[in-house]
């Protein structure tokens, strides 16, 4: 079984206090939270797997979940509100994680990866509405570091406690995306319209059919 009775008592204890959800509000806050607690373990890359991280103990992260962050580096820190564009890139596959970085360049710096016609449209055009040339940090240039660069911006997205668990999603070799002060300087209604469309376009797979 799974030992979700903390994370059970934490959405009643969120709705004893004041807080009033309904039926779907309250299944959707415990999504969430079982996500934050062991989800994001179970759907990590599985560059995360190997060694000691078997998928056997994975399976087991709804009952070892706070073992197995303290292993990764995950920090134990409480869940922010629910982030359903997080839950909706965690739930990717890794080819479909790995779309999201690669449009995330074309579109911040046109030419980064060759594209479908139709797709190489689809991210001018997103550009175009968006202009992120105008608000990017020069930091982030596009040229040798593509998916780092890409990472950063995806890293601004969501609150800086989501940082460790959105890290899993990728290989781990590539490290922590490097997030100066600018962090700070985005506009993030841009930032969060620029994300959402990516990771929602990243799951069409007959988009990138030939890719």
């Amino acid at each position: 079984m799974h030992n979700d009775s903390g994370v059970d008592s934490a959405v009643n204890e969120r709705a004893f206090n004041g807080v009033t959800l309904n039926d779907t509000q309250a299944n959707d806050l415990l999504l969430w939270y079982r996500w934050w607690c062991y989800g994001c373990l179970q759907q990590a890359h599985s560059s995360w797997h190997s060694g000691r991280y078997h998928h056997r103990e994975m399976a087991l992260a709804a009952v070892h979940h706070a073992a197995l962050c303290h292993r990764l580096g995950i920090t134990p820190t409480l869940p922010p509100a629910p982030q359903p564009a997080l839950r909706q890139l965690a739930q990717l596959n890794e080819p479909q994680r790995d779309r999201v970085l690669m449009l995330m360049a074309t579109v911040c710096r046109e030419g980064g990866y060759p594209l479908p016609d139709a797709l190489s449209l689809w991210c001018r055009r997103l550009a175009k509405a968006l202009r992120p040339g105008l608000w990017l940090p020069a930091a982030l240039r596009f040229d040798q570091q593509l998916r780092q660069d890409a990472l950063a911006i995806l890293h601004c997205r969501f609150p800086a406690s989501c940082g460790s668990r959105l890290q899993l999603l990728y290989p781990r070799e590539e490290g922590r995306a490097v997030i100066g002060s600018w962090r700070d300087n985005v506009p993030q209604s841009r930032v969060s319209a620029l994300c959402d469309a990516i990771i929602w376009k990243a799951a069409d797979d007959t988009a990138f059919a030939g890719v």
